[in-house]
């Protein structure tokens, strides 16, 4: 049967939605904030939203009858009831979740409000922070698919939108606490979020814990997006990365796709559905792989986005093979497009 939904505003605009499924004893929280990549200057501030969302869990300070806790206490919190807590940005939005057995479900309402509502960013785990950004971009030259997607989005989507910025050590090295304090600020508002509930609770008696935990939270002006646009582009182009120490290489193709509004989404994705996206029953899995054996896998797919994604193919392949696999893959979307 389907979940009864319980769905409500909060006086300062925060959105809520709780779900409840009594089938097993946990809960899930999850809250989206709408601030991540969009949001930042490529100039000053690229990579802060990664930033902000990674410090939220390394400490809060103390207020409205809260003692203040370090990342070791809020680290200790959780992993004492086996629960789970974490923070992500992407370029569209901001999100913190957390889950834990049903019976611990305060404990994930009490961390939620904390870390996000009185984040204190401290100094001392900034440098740990930074490094693992860091080291998560000097692992995509070591991985064929990162460094492919990272060209593949600066050429589409241009130098004047977010999604075409790739961030450089530089740019986390810049960082300050400042701009995470301002960051924060400035986007994580509760008229700028959504937080949704799912699992074993009592939506009327968490209503009250909700309203008690997040009530305060307080509301403000949120700075609005521009309408990000994609370059134009006026022919093929073609980029060729040399690494000399792989065997195999990857290939990333596409174009323009649509927007996540757009009233064609839905079947384009069942169109691409047949042509790449699932998994080994694709037209193209069929043909690349299993009739030719030229790729390792093979998938195409539209992204789901506020703006203009990119409708895109990727494939893994020998060195040798590139060729052979690249004529065979355009050739099934000429025929998907040709003959349907």
């Amino acid at each position: 049967p389907i979940s009864k939904v319980d769905r409500w505003t909060m006086k300062n605009g925060l959105e809520v939605i709780v779900v409840a499924r009594k089938e097993l004893p946990v809960v899930s929280f999850g809250i989206a904030i709408k601030a991540g990549g969009y949001d930042e200057d490529k100039a000053t501030t690229l990579g802060v939203s990664d930033f902000v969302a990674a410090m939220l869990r390394r400490g809060t300070d103390a207020g409205a009858g809260r003692k203040k806790r370090s990342a070791d206490d809020i680290s200790r919190a959780i992993d004492f009831v086996g629960g789970a807590l974490d923070g992500q940005a992407g370029l569209e939005s901001s999100s913190v979740s957390c889950s834990v057995l049903s019976k611990d479900t305060g404990l994930c309402v009490d961390l939620l409000a904390d870390v996000l509502q009185r984040p204190s960013f401290p100094e001392k785990e900034m440098p740990e922070v930074r490094e693992q950004m860091l080291a998560g971009l000097a692992s995509r030259y070591d991985s064929p698919s990162d460094l492919a997607q990272a060209h593949f989005d600066n050429l589409l989507y241009g130098e004047k939108n977010p999604a075409g910025w790739v961030l450089t050590p530089e740019d986390v090295q810049k960082i300050t606490r400042d701009a995470l304090v301002t960051f924060w600020k400035t986007y994580y508002r509760p008229n700028n979020a959504v937080l949704a509930i799912a699992g074993d609770v009592d939506a009327a008696r968490l209503r009250g814990e909700l309203e008690k935990a997040f009530g305060k939270w307080q509301k403000a002006d949120v700075p609005s997006r521009p309408p990000f646009k994609m370059a134009a582009l006026k022919a093929t182009r073609v980029l060729i990365v040399d690494k000399p120490d792989l065997t195999q290489s990857t290939i990333l193709l596409g174009h323009r796709g649509l927007k996540h509004a757009d009233p064609l989404w839905f079947p384009a994705t069942l169109m691409n559905y047949v042509l790449g996206g699932s998994d080994f029953s694709s037209r193209l899995m069929t043909e690349v792989r299993s009739k030719r054996g030229l790729t390792y896998g093979i998938s195409s797919s539209y992204g789901a986005s506020l703006y203009d994604g990119a409708f895109q193919v990727s494939a893994s392949t020998k060195n040798e093979s590139v060729w052979e696999a690249l004529v065979a893959t355009v050739n099934q979307i000429r025929k998907m497009k040709n003959e349907g």
